[in-house]
């Protein structure tokens, strides 16, 4: 009950005794109506502005949480094996060789690899070096790939442990494709075998082997 009803109803009840000593019943009791101004009690209604408490939902604002760069961790793999790598690649078959040089490079937004292979590289004179740029997801995730002179157009995966390269289109004269696997080692180094597929289907196999030398 409001001050204002409690209020209404004493009075009431002051007027009811106060009726209660008169003769004049009839007279005295019909002021007694009034009380039913107590009808105004129903203003408590307002009590319902409680509502404005749904606006917790602005907790939700955690969501740029995901905002952390998904990248940096996988820069961060590669960059421990950045910097020189030189070595020598081995023709199996016909017994040619010669030397291997890359160099990765990690930067902020991504990674650059520079090749130099020497030798006859398919029966070839020296091929030039070259140099390619790309993003750390396109090297651990093979979604991406690089053009080569030398290869033509190249596919790779590669992994904590392991590389793949394959290229189609070679475009030497007789050669059809080119296919290397090799293995990383804790020194760090890479070495493994590749097989090189001529037009009419004979391939020769080889072998590679590369180190970080810093």
């Amino acid at each position: 009950m409001s001050v204002r009803s409690l209020y209404v109803a004493v009075v009431a009840m002051l007027l009811v005794a106060s009726a209660c000593g008169d003769d004049d019943a009839d007279v005295v009791t019909t002021t007694v109506a009034p009380a039913t101004t107590a009808a105004p009690a129903t203003t408590a209604a307002p009590a319902t502005t409680a509502a404005p408490a749904t606006t917790a939902a602005a907790t939700t604002t955690a969501a740029p949480a995901t905002t952390a760069p998904a990248a940096d961790p996988i820069l961060g793999l590669i960059e421990s094996f950045a910097g020189i790598w030189s070595g020598t690649w081995t023709n199996t078959t016909f017994g040619s060789s010669g030397p291997i040089e890359f160099e990765l490079e990690v930067l902020e937004d991504g990674i650059i690899v520079a090749m130099d292979l020497g030798g006859n590289v398919f029966g070839l004179a020296d091929p030039d070096p070259e140099e390619w740029a790309f993003d750390a997801f396109e090297l651990l995730s093979g979604a991406g790939g690089i053009q080569s002179a030398t290869f033509g157009p190249i596919s790779f995966s590669a992994g904590p442990t392991g590389i793949q390269i394959l290229a189609a289109e070679v475009p030497a004269a007789g050669i059809a494709s080119f296919q290397a696997d090799g293995v990383i080692t804790e020194d760090p180094s890479l070495s493994g075998t590749y097989v090189v597929t001529f037009d009419d289907g004979g391939t020769a196999d080889g072998t590679f082997e590369i180190g970080l030398a810093g």
